[in-house]
């Protein structure tokens, strides 16, 4: 079962991915996701 936490964070790189496509730009991302958590 997802929680909504996983879904939005889902929802939300979807989102990131299809406005910048570039994976350098998706890996800082990742990486600042990485941090707050």
């Amino acid at each position: 079962m997802y929680s909504f936490n996983t879904l939005r964070l889902y929802l939300w790189e979807t989102i990131v991915f299809f406005r910048s496509p570039s994976e350098r730009e998706l890996q800082h991302f990742h990486q600042q996701l990485w941090f707050h958590c």
